[in-house]
């Protein structure tokens, strides 16, 4: 099942990606939203019971998901704009700013995680959670590498 997911989700993306260019991290979160719910309800193949009872969980989580991820693309997208010209000290604004989101991220995946166990059953709720981290990396892996690297060192790898 996670060869399947890695693949139609890096399939996917990488289409979309090869189609945007920075200034377009918004269509790179909608489009996943979309298709992360699509795929979650696939894979997990839920009974009608727990459906019922797990959706509304996952939307809401999703609207304070879609809240922090809306502020990294207004983060990431300040610095792709204003690379060339920032200062160090600017930089490292922006990465206490990415820290900081990251940490919030984690602190909502927790929260989630203990509404989603009371819903569904610990193997369900750990499937799930599995396939939110999968999707939740290879959402920020696309945004990160959309961003101008210090030095742009990367080319000498």
């Amino acid at each position: 099942m996670l060869y399947i997911l890695c693949f139609l989700v890096l399939y996917g993306f990488q289409t979309v990606a090869g189609q945007i260019t920075t200034g377009y991290f918004r269509l790179i979160r909608l489009s996943w939203q979309a298709d992360k719910k699509f795929m979650v309800d696939k894979l997990m193949e839920f009974s009608d019971k727990e459906a019922d009872a797990f959706w509304p969980v996952y939307d809401k989580h999703m609207q304070k998901w879609g809240r922090l991820m809306e502020y990294r693309i207004v983060i990431t997208q300040e610095y792709c704009d204003e690379f060339e010209v920032m200062k160090g000290t600017q930089m490292s604004m922006y990465m206490k700013e990415m820290v900081k989101n990251d940490i919030e991220l984690t602190r909502l995946q927790k929260k989630f995680f203990t509404r989603v166990r009371k819903v569904l059953s610990p193997t369900r709720a750990n499937q799930f959670m599995k396939i939110e981290y999968e999707f939740q990396l290879v959402l920020l892996t696309q945004m990160q590498q959309r961003t101008p690297f210090v030095g742009d060192n990367l080319k000498k790898l």
